[in-house]
């Protein structure tokens, strides 16, 4: 997906007198052979009629329901039955007292340690909105409920409903041992009185450095969303739907290969020491997949991928105007090399656009510094070529920049 988006930014949008959206390009002198101006306005009428199936108005009434249970509950504490206490003192003084006894003296800091155990039964009932903001507990379920009346005096709830098969996980967490009992299947659901506003189903199972699996099925107003990771130490895969009224309107696929993706203590040893980016030696290969209406096929590769983050984090300033050339250099072929995109039309074979890379520089012969850095760019066949951020800004596309604008203003609007 991420690849996707690196085409779909520059083209969610329409200029002037184009062709009807989708429309396959057609050269009009060998209509077996597009011309690069059809391709561009391909491009955008692909992306501009994507972008016309979003209508913020069709969220909004999940959006009012999110809003009005933060303004009148949002201040709520949560009930008493959700913290999660560890070992009580009087456990622990058994346990130094045992270990006095039986003199093992290098145990005796062990006694001190605190034991957490997070398991979804510990939290299960009905719970209502009670005197001093805080969630009360009103009755017993096996499902964790939060049950109260909105504005209109209409019943609302969230529910969480879990499955009896759980995937066990412990951790120590600065000396303390946390274990979590995670449910295997987790169904969410949010209703307003009688008509259901969200459904969400979660499914999950992790075995210690062997797999992990992940799926999510959501659907909320008119989208419905289903997405699934499969991972083992070695290979880690992804796909995803996106529909919008029940029609499929973008999916999406992802392969990456590497070393210890389910190695859960590794992983947290980094994160721990602050040497995470030493993961990224542990990729070796993405390749991911995006189609966006069945007309517009995306398909990148990225391989060295510490290489690659490393050119594209730069914005330097040199001592030296004659290191700039060599360095831009360097970043571009590592970019061209390594992290690479093409765009098809309508299922076919034949490459329409390309992604490419290119350095930018800031200043002038004899200066004794200027800046440099690398951006995108998409590559049509006739070597024409369109810089991802000055599409927004050439004025030939005002309209494309405008009409994403609006589309994001539109959904931010729903939550004020």
């Amino acid at each position: 997906m991420a690849i996707g988006a690196m085409f779909a930014l520059p083209i969610v949008g329409c200029s002037d007198d184009k062709d009807e959206p989708g429309e396959d390009p057609v050269n009009p002198d060998n209509p077996d052979v597009p011309t690069v101006v059809d391709d561009k306005e391909f491009l955008e009428n692909t992306a501009n009629e994507f972008m016309r199936l979003f209508n913020a108005a069709d969220q909004q009434p999940i959006v009012d329901l999110a809003n009005e249970f933060a303004d009148m509950y949002g201040d709520y504490e949560m009930p008493e039955e959700f913290d999660v206490w560890a070992t009580t003192p009087t456990d622990m003084l058994n346990k130094m007292s045992k270990t006095l006894t039986s003199k093992k003296f290098g145990a005796l800091m062990a006694s001190y340690t605190e034991y957490y155990t997070w398991d979804f039964t510990n939290y299960a009932g009905v719970y209502e909105p009670g005197s001093n903001y805080i969630w009360v507990k009103v009755e017993d379920s096996d499902d964790v409920v939060f049950r109260y009346k909105n504005r209109t005096g209409e019943t609302c709830t969230i529910s969480a409903k879990a499955s009896a098969d759980v995937w066990t996980t412990t951790n120590e967490v600065e000396g303390d041992i946390h274990t979590l009992n995670m449910p295997k299947q987790l169904n969410v659901t949010i209703t307003k009185g009688t008509k259901e506003m969200l459904n969400a189903t979660l499914k999950s199972n992790f075995v210690e450095n062997e797999s992990l699996e992940l799926s999510l099925a959501s659907t909320f107003c008119n989208i419905a969303v289903d997405a699934a990771l499969q991972a083992t130490n070695t290979t880690m895969t992804h796909s995803s739907t996106l529909k919008v009224d029940g029609e499929t309107v973008l999916t999406g696929s992802a392969t990456v290969t590497g070393r210890s993706f389910c190695n859960k203590d590794f992983i947290r040893r980094q994160i721990e020491n602050g040497t995470e980016d030493v993961l990224l030696d542990y990729v070796d290969k993405g390749d991911a997949t995006t189609d966006m209406l069945g007309k517009l096929q995306i398909k990148g590769t990225v391989t060295e991928l510490r290489r690659c983050i490393d050119a594209l984090d730069v914005d330097a300033e040199a001592d030296n105007n004659r290191t700039v050339p060599t360095a831009v250099k360097n970043a571009t072929t590592t970019l061209n090399n390594n992290f690479v995109a093409t765009a098809y039309y309508n299922g076919t074979s034949q490459e329409r656009a390309t992604l490419t890379w290119k350095g930018v520089t800031e200043g002038e012969d004899g200066w004794s510094y200027y800046w440099w850095w690398v951006e995108p760019a998409l590559l049509f066949p006739d070597g024409t070529t369109y810089e991802f951020w000055e599409y927004f800004e050439d004025g030939s596309f005002d309209y494309v920049a405008d009409t994403f604008e609006n589309l994001l203003n539109a959904y931010s609007s729903l939550w004020k």
